[in-house]
């Protein structure tokens, strides 16, 4: 079977049974004590006052002129906190809550030193494979292997955070999985770390609004992003593109000349064909119909708002 054939067949799985994936190994920091969550609350985006035991949220960890550390998913347990972040970013956000420890603060941080596994089940029959029944809305459940929660994009489904030393068959991902989730991911116009959240990105430039909180109090990076949202203006913004052929991620988008953008992810969507996500400016999507000149080659594409599903755009000639 070819590797397109494969891909498709995967992708098409997500809608019709379950689409099993393998994710990037996470980082995994555990919060001990009594002030674990006001912690996160006056570190991070999100709001933590008042968040019930068995639950998820996410939020964003930024410095003081707004740049994102890195986009965190907390797990709550009654006598705990478990923060899953990037394994790239797992030291740096280590030494970021260590350095805003008080004094006086109840918290201990404590980092696994064997690996975690985090694996993702998308599509109708993703539920039979919940191991310790089937948590809805924002709910958890803990089992002896693990922890598992209801992601609703790119497709409705469950995470599952794996135990170090952890195995389940019923979980086994195929090699292909990847890059079909990958398609999804970007139709849905999720960003990833490593493509479309780096080092200087700021979380209402890659999308993540619905991990900010604009009625909470003070958190470190607050007065950029408040600022940004109060004035309704972004120098960048996550878009959509639609493409006739494959690209660079990293090739620099062109209108009349300028730049107006970067590629940050390709793929080959088998509903849509080439797309990709693009840091750009906002004022491009509106500009000769989204046209964009692409790279070196300056191949033709367009500036769509995300996500794909269901826009209609023009099609590159």
């Amino acid at each position: 079977m070819s590797e397109l054939l494969a891909t498709e067949q995967a992708y098409e799985s997500a809608f019709d049974s379950v689409l099993i994936v393998e994710h990037d190994t996470p980082g995994v920091i555990e919060l001990r004590g009594a002030d674990g969550l006001d912690l996160l609350h006056r570190l991070s985006t999100n709001d933590f006052e008042d968040v019930p035991a068995d639950s998820i949220r996410r939020t964003v960890f930024t410095d003081p002129v707004g740049r994102m550390i890195d986009v965190v998913t907390v797990l709550t347990f009654s006598d705990k906190v478990l923060l899953v972040t990037s394994n790239s970013r797992l030291q740096a956000m280590q030494a970021w809550l260590q350095r805003h420890i008080f004094f006086q603060d109840d918290v201990t941080v404590i980092v696994s030193e064997k690996p975690w596994s985090l694996r993702g089940a998308y599509g109708p029959k993703a539920a039979d494979l919940a191991p310790s029944g089937v948590p809805a809305g924002d709910a958890l459940i803990a089992s002896d292997q693990g922890v598992i929660w209801p992601i609703d994009r790119p497709v409705p489904g469950y995470r599952f955070l794996m135990r170090p030393d952890q195995a389940d068959a019923d979980w086994a991902a195929e090699p292909a999985a990847t890059h079909a989730y990958d398609i999804l991911r970007i139709e849905a116009g999720l960003p990833k770390t490593g493509a479309e959240i780096q080092d200087d990105s700021i979380p209402l430039e890659v999308g993540l609004w619905d991990e900010v909180s604009f009625e909470k109090g003070c958190y470190v990076g607050q007065e950029i992003l408040a600022r940004m949202e109060s004035r309704g203006r972004l120098a960048k913004q996550l878009v959509g593109v639609r493409l006739d052929s494959e690209a660079n991620p990293g090739s620099t988008l062109k209108q009349s000349g300028k730049t107006v953008g970067t590629l940050t992810s390709v793929v080959q969507s088998p509903r849509l064909g080439w797309i990709g996500l693009a840091s750009g400016r906002p004022a491009a999507l509106g500009t000769e119909e989204g046209r964009v000149l692409i790279g070196e080659a300056e191949n033709e594409a367009f500036l769509v708002e995300l996500p794909f599903v269901g826009i209609e755009t023009p099609t590159p000639s």
